[in-house]
């Protein structure tokens, strides 16, 4: 549930909120969304559901958020870079 309604709506969230930080027109904005969410959204399902499987099923629970956090440093790297890329 968490990656099929929130991830999305976050990703669209995040895209427009840097948009708008960076000045951009409405245009720019829906410009955005249509090329880059969908592709964004395919590759946070490549990335966290795996991650979150090998995360409960192998990674000891002590060690599990350390796990989670290590993978989202890396997923945010991926998101920055995708937020910031030039349409």
């Amino acid at each position: 549930l968490d990656q099929l309604i929130f991830a999305p709506t976050f990703i669209a969230i995040f895209f427009t909120s840097l948009g708008i930080l960076d000045g951009k027109n409405s245009e720019e904005l829906i410009l955005k969304l249509q090329n880059d969410l969908f592709s964004t959204v395919i590759y946070n399902y490549s990335l966290w559901v795996p991650a979150q499987l090998i995360n409960f099923k192998l990674v000891p629970p002590h060690l599990q958020v350390l796990y989670a956090n290590f993978v989202g440093f890396f997923w945010n790297i991926y998101l920055s870079y995708a937020g910031n890329k030039i349409v």
